[in-house]
């Protein structure tokens, strides 16, 4: 059964059907799985390759459950609930059939996996772990492959181990159903199948954006961030908080060990949905701990012309004598202050309240109002708020069409990109195999001007001679490509860099 159709999202119909678990009479939507029921029987089915939303394989087998008038277990995660049916998920039969499915599991999971998950990065937070533990498997009782394979960890962030994947590959679906990035995929069948990971020597080339959605749907080590290393899951605690970097306020788990942030855990918010971008996870607290980051004031010594350590008194008596003196003998409209977006309202407020009382100057600004002035005016014309008036996902789910208009979506708020890209590797004739990233650097507006015109010079064009004379002129005026990470453009045509 295929991801889409075996999603145990809930399908919102007006019809709804009956039927038993465990003894418990209960209605839910057409369309819901066993597991989708059993939950909300009450009833605990473990699961391991199943993937909420997004992937529903059954290639695990740890969910099997029992349904009346059927000679063989059924899996719940992707098996769609009828009328009628009587379901039972605790049997000796089904206890047996897991505790065969998990042996099989751990046999191939590592050179020696009750030895192994000490050293291992997911010690304490694996879920392999901890489902063997759950259906009453400690050893396994059949001998593996027992031929190691090499670590694959060129990646900057990630690292994978394909002896401890155990091939759920709920990692695939992380990378194509939820991000879009379609860096991971499933090769070969049955005891062959391995999953094909972007993080070897060529990583750069591949397309992945080392956003660490596929590591975070890793169930056991084998997909691990490298900074895991650090800590283990006893020593850390978590602080739900949003990330910084962009509008879409994706939520996280900021992991702190010993007061420091070692690292980040995307949660189920209701802009990301569980999703984070590179930035967000790998980019959006190192700078906290930096040792580049000033502990103390500094003043430029008028005679060496260097930055020295100052205390915060002569700094700040340094700052309010100059910024006086200024005032004083040109008035208070020959001083402007000038706040960060980023700084907390309290900062900006006290800040503007200094200038007006203190400097009496009115020339106040925050690069929130150059950029987002307009669409707050926009906005609150049109539908009576400055801000959105419903969710992202209201507009990713429900619109048929989306028109971005001078909007690099897939830089700015790659997550709120993932849920509304229409996904052109399903639909392109070609795909760009850019692995220098040439194309985003180049504007929409420069690219137009470019194609159309032919005003471009070779000697400063070099690196995209290729590209140029692999495409007619005709096409060029016919398409205008977007450098954002999915272009329009690139659905019909495509050439390789190298």
């Amino acid at each position: 059964m295929s991801n889409e159709c075996a999603s145990s999202s809930v399908v919102a119909d007006e019809q709804a059907i009956s039927l038993i678990v465990d003894g418990v009479s209960l209605s839910v939507p057409k369309g819901a799985t066993i597991l989708d029921a059993a939950e909300k029987a009450g009833s605990h089915i473990p699961t391991l390759c199943f993937l909420k939303e997004r992937s529903a394989i059954s290639s695990c087998r740890i969910c099997m459950v029992e349904v009346e008038g059927e000679d063989a277990p059924v899996p719940a995660c992707s098996t769609v609930a009828k009328e009628g049916m009587v379901i039972t998920t605790v049997s000796e039969r089904l206890v047996a059939y897991r505790k065969l499915a998990m042996d099989l599991i751990l046999s191939d999971h590592g050179l020696d996996s009750t030895n192994y998950c000490f050293s291992c990065n997911k010690n304490g937070a694996c879920e392999l772990q901890a489902v063997a533990r759950e259906v009453g498997v400690q050893h396994p009782s059949f001998e593996g492959a027992g031929k190691r394979k090499p670590v694959f960890d060129s990646n900057p962030f990630i690292s994978f181990d394909p002896n401890l994947c155990i091939r759920c590959q709920r990692c695939v679906a992380a990378c194509n159903s939820a991000a879009g990035n379609h860096s991971l995929h499933a090769a070969k069948r049955g005891l062959r199948t391995s999953i094909e990971a972007p993080f070897g020597p060529n990583w750069k080339t591949s397309g992945c954006e080392s956003c660490g959605n596929c590591v975070q749907s890793c169930p056991t080590g084998a997909l691990t961030m490298k900074r895991r290393a650090e800590y283990r899951e006893w020593e850390v605690e978590r602080v739900l908080t949003t990330c910084p970097h962009c509008a879409t306020g994706c939520q996280y788990n900021l992991i702190v060990k010993n007061g420091r942030i070692v690292d980040t855990e995307a949660v189920d918010g209701p802009s990301n949905h569980g999703l984070l971008c590179v930035k967000g996870r790998s980019g959006s607290f190192d700078f906290v701990h930096s040792e580049e980051r000033l502990t103390t004031p500094l003043i430029r010594n008028s005679e060496t012309g260097q930055l020295e350590p100052a205390t915060w008194d002569e700094a700040l008596d340094l700052v309010a004598a100059k910024m006086g003196a200024l005032r004083d003998e040109f008035g208070g409209q020959a001083l402007a202050a000038f706040a960060c977006a980023r700084s907390a309202n309290e900062d900006i407020y006290m800040l503007q309240k200094m200038a007006r009382t203190v400097f009496k100057t009115n020339n106040i600004d925050n690069c929130a109002r150059v950029c987002h002035g307009p669409s707050v005016a926009g906005l609150a014309q049109t539908l009576g708020s400055g801000a959105m008036t419903n969710p992202i996902t209201d507009i990713a789910r429900n619109a048929d069409v989306i028109m971005l208009v001078g909007n690099h979506f897939a830089n700015r708020m790659p997550s709120e990109h993932w849920m509304i890209i229409d996904d052109n590797r399903k639909t392109a004739c070609v795909h760009v195999k850019d692995g220098e990233n040439y194309l985003r650097y180049l504007t929409d507006d420069e690219f137009s001007v470019l194609q159309k015109t032919e005003s471009y010079e070779d000697e400063y064009t070099d690196m995209w001679k290729t590209f140029f004379h692999a495409i007619s002129i005709e096409q060029r005026k016919n398409y205008v490509c977007q450098r954002n990470l999915f272009p329009i453009w690139k659905r019909k045509h495509a050439v390789e860099f190298r």
